[in-house]
């Protein structure tokens, strides 16, 4: 796997193209995460995905487009850990662990399995869980389905652990990049709530050399996070700029990156007179990952702004114009878009004809109604019926 796979072109995919993708077990020898997205609509139809990342770090950013864009429920998606290795007895297994996200683990298991199945890959889904109902003492509490002290380590212990993963490789990847929010800061709160609540049994579990260890490692974090929250909180102003210069460097180098893919795919197809759908979501992609870097150059530091100019003027002034008169060119000549512009116009002679319709049918009412009243002004007047004493005498 030289690159890793668009995520967006996945969600695209035809039924029969993302099967044929799956079956390619070189996929997933290399990849380290997956995102899992259950009873999700592809092509029509309901079904649940696996998409495999090579690179840990990518998944948060997937994962909050996923949020942002609300291309699928939370509570059915799932960030996870991976690893393929081979069983004792012959074959693949594949090691699958929950790190974030609404899915539950026994949900994510009963989905994946028929998936990998397919492809001759077993799968273990580790989650909370399966933590949870390790130490249930079979006795008088075990019908009030009461945890033990040790098995209350053990679960603690678990989603400390996967905190750190989750710290550790998605985290810290993102701030060095500059890609982190203030929505990320809420998510460290979250963990370094764990992270002490762990710390504060650390000495209940003193004879259990993987907690020691844990929180050794969780303790050199913690100048790092600090950092972090500092620079999200904005009570570090030069350690907020550096996050927002990195921010905008990250963007310009995703825009040039897609740029070259540009001209390898959308360019050679508008050339070819082949262009697709496909070709429209990429430039209109990029186009917006231009206005995003656009808009925080505005609102950075002046200093950053000139340490960026050169890049800036490249991206806004050059780049920004000819993706922009590319994407004209594709929507004119996608024969998609032909066609649903032909549909559009069809449907527009349609509604006109309704409408003219609908005006004669309108000026048809109004001549009845004129025709009604002229009969009613020319109808002969009949004598009033006696009033009074008059009326009273007329019926004696």
């Amino acid at each position: 796997m030289k690159k890793e796979i668009d995520m967006m072109a996945v969600l695209e995919m035809k039924r029969p193209e993302y099967k044929k993708m799956f079956k390619k077990k070189a996929l997933w020898k290399r990849a380290a995460g997956i995102i899992v997205l259950v009873d999700y609509k592809l092509d029509g139809k309901k079904t649940s995905l696996a998409i495999p990342y090579k690179k840990k770090p990518l998944m948060l950013q997937e994962l909050k487009k996923i949020k942002g864009e609300k291309l699928h429920l939370l509570k059915k998606t799932g960030l996870c850990s991976f690893e393929l290795n081979k069983k004792e007895g012959g074959g693949l297994l594949a090691k699958i662990e929950l790190i974030k996200g609404g899915i539950s683990a026994a949900l994510l298991h009963s989905k994946m399995l028929p998936l990998f199945g397919a492809v001759d890959i077993d799968i273990e889904v580790v989650g909370l869980e399966a933590v949870l109902t390790e130490g249930i003492e079979d006795n008088q509490e075990a019908s009030e389905q009461r945890l033990s002290e040790s098995a209350q380590q053990k679960v603690l212990l678990k989603s400390t652990n996967r905190s750190f993963l989750y710290i550790r490789d998605l985290v810290l990847p993102n701030f060095k990049k500059g890609r982190l929010d203030s929505e990320d800061l809420l998510e460290i709160d979250r963990h370094e709530a764990i992270f002490k609540q762990f710390k504060d049994s650390i000495s209940e579990q003193e004879e259990n050399p993987t907690a020691l260890k844990l929180q050794q490692a969780i303790q050199k974090l913690a100048p790092q996070l600090t950092k972090i929250r500092t620079a999200l909180d904005g009570s570090n102003p030069q350690l907020a700029h550096e996050l927002m210069q990195k921010k905008l460097q990250d963007l310009a180098k995703t825009v040039e990156k897609k740029t070259k893919k540009i001209k390898k795919t959308v360019v050679k197809n508008l050339r070819k007179q082949q262009t697709n759908l496909r070709d429209i979501d990429v430039l209109e992609e990029v186009l917006e990952l231009i206005n995003e870097f656009e808009f925080n150059l505005e609102v950075a530091e002046a200093y950053i702004q000139d340490k960026l100019r050169k890049m800036a003027d490249k991206i806004l002034l050059k780049l920004k114009p000819q993706l922009g008169e590319l994407l004209n060119k594709v929507v004119a000549t996608s024969p998609q878009k032909i066609s649903e512009t032909a549909d559009n116009e069809r449907l527009k002679l349609r509604y006109a004809a309704i409408d003219d319709r609908v005006q004669e049918m309108k000026l048809r009412i109004e001549d009845l109604l004129e025709q009604v009243a002229a009969e009613e002004n020319n109808k002969p007047q009949e004598a009033a019926l006696p009033e009074g004493d008059d009326f009273l005498n007329n019926l004696s």
